[in-house]
């Protein structure tokens, strides 16, 4: 299989200048799709934008994982690759993450160049724990409540799973993805709810319980024996936004502030 004579006869793709073995090609304005293949020609790495594509950002995440491959392919398998130290002026962007072709749909109609291909793309920090299972990244990956990684004007969206006692009494069993502007509520609704309490989880996979004793008391799991702090709501949330944002909260708060 020729992946460089592949890649040059999409329709449309023109060599990335500077950067060898790479192509962009677009289908509408404002849609960019930009590939490199691994140092040995025998992956490829692809990377898209949805009406924000930037050049400069492209041809530096294709450059970065280019010379990175042998981190983002390296065995085993994973759904879900991070690589740390990226950076491109006039974005926050820190990192740059690989979904596996188990969960990506880039040249599906090609099996063969589908099973060697990897979608890039640029990403902060505290977006990926780097961990996910495949049901994790494909969540992160595609769903709109995820990391929308084809939207590279965004600002983070935090990893946060979380789970907690819902108003009618029920406990959630399990941690589970939620838009980052929820949890603010659920620690609202904490000093009117009986035996209530909110867990949630970082991109670094650190675990927090939250309840009311008259204030608000904060655990961290795996802090046996040293003292729960004990926080007014205010200050609960300022320690909420750097748990979940970490490196990135000067790119942009929107995801845990919006209404």
């Amino acid at each position: 299989m020729d992946l460089a004579a592949t890649f040059a006869a999409i329709p449309g793709a023109v060599p990335v200048d500077g950067v060898p073995d790479a192509w962009f090609w677009t289908h509408a304005p404002k849609f960019g799709n930009t590939a490199v293949l691994s140092r040995d020609g025998k992956h490829a790495f692809q990377c898209y934008a949805h009406n924000s594509y930037d050049e400069g950002l492209a041809r530096a995440v294709v450059t970065f994982a280019r010379e990175h491959d042998s981190e983002l392919i390296a065995p085993p398998e994973r759904p879900l690759v991070v690589v740390e130290g990226f950076a491109h002026e006039g974005f926050g962007f820190d990192m740059v993450v690989a979904v596996s072709p188990t969960v990506h749909k880039y040249q599906a109609d090609k099996p063969e160049v589908h099973a060697v291909t990897r979608a890039v793309f640029p990403a902060y920090r505290c977006e990926f724990s780097g961990a996910e299972t495949e049901e994790d990244a494909a969540y992160r990956y595609t769903r709109a409540a995820g990391a929308q990684p084809t939207r590279w004007d965004r600002e983070p969206n935090p990893y946060l799973k979380m789970r907690h006692r819902a108003a009618s009494g029920r406990e959630i069993p399990e941690r589970g993805f939620i838009n980052p502007s929820r949890i603010v509520k659920e620690f609202a609704d904490l000093p009117v709810r009986a035996d209530g309490f909110v867990e949630f989880e970082n991109y670094e996979q650190r675990v927090w319980l939250v309840t009311w004793e008259d204030a608000y008391v904060v655990a961290s799991e795996g802090s046996e024996g040293s003292e729960p702090a004990r926080l007014d709501f205010d200050v609960l949330v300022e320690f909420t936004k750097q748990a979940l944002y970490g490196p990135n909260r000067a790119s942009g708060e929107s995801a845990i502030t919006k209404p």
